[in-house]
C-alpha cells in the first residue's frame, strides 16, 4: 500500500552476480532480466523479471498489529480500517 516505488536499473554487472545455473539462461534487456530465447520474439513460457524499490521515508499506518503482520482494524460498526499515508500524519487526519 506504500506508494513511490521506483524501477531499479539493472546492469551487465548485475548479470554476473547471478548463480551459475542462471547466468547462461538470463539476458539483460533494459531494466529487466529476460529468461527465454529472444526478448524481441517472446513466446509462452518466457519470463521478464523487473525490480522496484522504495526509498526510506516516513509513512503513517493505521492498522492492527497481529504478530509480525498488520491487518485491517475492525471497528464497533463492523467496518474494517487499514490505511497507509506518506509522511507524518496526525490521528485526526487519518480518521
Amino acid at each position: 500500500m506504500m506508494r513511490g516505488d521506483q524501477p531499479l536499473t539493472l546492469t551487465d554487472a548485475d548479470l554476473t552476480k547471478l548463480p551459475a545455473e542462471w547466468k547462461s539462461k538470463m539476458k539483460g534487456e533494459g531494466d529487466a532480466f529476460y529468461l527465454g530465447a529472444d526478448p524481441a520474439v517472446p513466446v509462452v513460457g518466457d519470463q521478464r523479471v523487473t525490480f522496484t524499490f522504495l526509498k526510506p521515508a516516513a509513512f503513517s499506518i493505521l492498522a492492527r498489529k497481529s504478530g509480525q503482520t498488520l491487518n485491517a482494524y475492525p471497528t464497533q460498526s463492523e467496518r474494517a480500517i487499514q490505511r497507509v499515508e506518506s509522511g507524518d500524519i496526525s490521528v485526526g487526519e487519518c480518521s
